[in-house]
This record gives structure tokens, C-alpha cells and sequence, in this order.
């Protein structure tokens, strides 16, 4: 009997093989499965020190104010990095949130993991008491221009973290203003940046007399 050997039709079996390979290949790669010419990414755990925490909601701050977190990364590049912490789901009156992967935002790329200290006491944020001088009066009228006498004051204000650049306040005059010629300052008709709260202003009122 003839045994026929395993190099018939050679060309043909290796054709054969060749086309098994690529289909298999490339079956692969649409199913995401494993692609051997391509590594896989591998993710590095990073920690960063001295992290800033910033709370959502402009009247709360954290102790501490900054942490150490521990994350998930594949490459990334991070600049300048703070831990802005949601407290949509968190109990204020308890004055503590426990920083977590769900309430912990982090820039895109990074995984949170854990922080160092896990949670963080929170507090309403203090504000400062500010006097500043010659503040320039700008008079708002309903139909006529006004101008103040004095036309600089000096004011007091309740502030937080506020960047104030050249600051002047705006007053909006009613018509009984108009018609006593008199505004008493007030929170109710002093404008002021926002981050400012009207306290108080000497003098405590403006003579008010048409532009000319």
C-alpha cells in the first residue's frame, strides 16, 4: 500500500495555513482579544503629595486643605494637580466627607484609588473684614447723569478669596434719590464685585447733584 508523505501538495498546505493564521488574526483584533503585535498598556500606581482639595460650593473649605492621593495611571501628563471633592452627596451638619473614588473628580487619565487621610473635615469659610478708601461713586439715574459729593467714599466689606482690581461701586439711584437730591448707602443699592458683601461706607450717604 502506498503511505503518502506530508510533503504532498506542500505549496497548497502552506497557503492553507497562511490563510488560518490571518483569519484567526484578525478575528481577534475585532473582538479585542488578545493582539500579538500590539502590547497592552499597563497601569502605574502614582502617588501625589501635597495636593490641594477644592469643595464644591464656594462658602465651605477643607481640613486639611491639602492630601495625598493615591491613583491608577496609564501615561499621562499632569500639570498643576487639585482634588476637586463633590459634596452633593455629602452630610454637611456632620462636618466630615469621607473622599472617595465617586466623589473625588480627578483630571482625565487618572484612577482614584485612596487618600491620605481618607477623609476630610469640612467648614464654612471665613471671611475677612475690608476697608478700602477712595473708592470712586458711580451714580446709576433713571433719566438723568448724576455725580456724587464726595465723589470718592470709603468702604467696608465682608470678603472671602477675592481677586479686586481697580474696585468702584455703582449705585442705583430711585426716583425719591433723584427727588431729596440724597442716597443713603445701603446693601440694597451698593454694587459691588462679586466675593464682596456691603458692611458699611463713610459717609453712610451721598449728596447726588447733575452732571454738568
Amino acid at each position: 500500500m502506498k503511505i503518502r508523505s506530508i510533503f504532498d501538495n506542500l505549496e497548497i498546505k502552506l497557503i492553507c495555513l497562511l490563510l488560518a493564521i490571518v483569519m484567526w488574526l484578525y478575528a481577534n483584533k475585532l473582538t479585542g482579544s488578545w493582539w500579538p503585535f500590539q502590547g497592552q498598556t499597563q497601569k502605574s500606581e502614582i502617588t501625589f503629595r501635597n495636593v490641594p482639595v477644592k469643595l464644591t460650593g464656594d462658602e465651605w473649605e477643607a481640613v486639611p486643605r491639602e492630601i495625598e492621593i493615591k491613583c491608577r495611571a496609564m501615561e499621562v501628563e499632569i500639570g498643576s494637580l487639585q482634588a476637586v471633592v463633590d459634596l452633593t452627596q455629602a452630610d454637611e451638619d456632620d462636618g466630615w466627607v469621607t473622599l472617595t473614588a465617586d466623589n473625588v473628580k480627578l483630571p482625565e487619565g487618572l484612577e482614584f484609588m485612596r487618600a491620605k487621610p481618607a477623609k476630610v473635615q469640612i467648614s464654612p469659610l471665613q471671611q475677612s473684614e475690608i476697608t478700602f478708601r477712595k473708592v470712586p461713586v458711580k451714580l446709576v439715574g433713571i433719566q438723568n447723569a448724576w455725580e456724587a459729593v464726595p465723589k470718592e467714599i470709603e468702604i467696608k466689606c465682608l470678603a472671602m478669596e477675592v481677586e479686586i482690581g481697580n474696585l468702584q461701586v455703582v449705585i442705583t439711584l430711585t426716583p425719591a434719590d433723584e427727588e431729596n437730591r440724597l442716597v443713603i448707602l445701603s446693601a440694597e443699592n451698593v454694587e459691588l464685585p462679586e466675593g464682596l458683601e456691603f458692611v458699611r461706607a463713610r459717609p453712610a450717604e451721598v449728596k447726588i447733584s447733575p452732571l454738568r
